[in-house]
């Protein structure tokens, strides 16, 4: 009948609900302490590297800086497609 279908819908967009803040509540992260290290991550490494950078050797990279806590994004190179 369509009571017990409006009971089935509401009760699978109830449960997805209650996934979805479940999930956002372990997903956020509490600030890390002020004296706290900068951290800095790789994203990708090739497998073979034949010219290495050596002293003296100016390098260009991208960059995109998040935010510990919820992962937003507050600066990027490739946004302004200027290298740092």
């Amino acid at each position: 009948s369509e009571f017990l279908y409006k009971m089935k819908t509401t009760g699978v967009c109830l449960l997805l609900l209650l996934a979805v803040a479940a999930f956002a509540s372990a997903a956020a992260k509490e600030n890390l302490p002020a004296d706290a290290k900068l951290r800095v991550g790789v994203k990708h490494r090739p497998e073979e590297c034949p010219r290495k950078s050596r002293k003296g050797d100016k390098l260009s990279m991208h960059y995109t800086g998040t935010l510990y806590t919820d992962g937003s994004k507050f600066d990027s190179s490739r946004d302004r497609d200027v290298p740092f």
